[in-house]
């Protein structure tokens, strides 16, 4: 039981350390073309047209 509830905590305080805020000096690298989800939104349409018409 003690092993469980370590485990439990030990888990917790591993998940609240990720929900750091982003300083505003880490917001410029976040806001570069390369971090985003598809850096080049049009290639990617134009590929998955092709997909699909194929």
């Amino acid at each position: 039981m003690k092993l469980t509830r370590f485990t439990l905590t030990l888990y917790l305080v591993y998940s609240l350390t990720a929900c750091a805020p982003v300083q505003p000096w880490e917001r410029g690298n976040l806001a570069k073309p390369q971090m985003a989800l598809e850096p080049y939104p049009l290639q990617s349409t134009l590929r998955a047209h092709n997909y699909g018409s194929r």
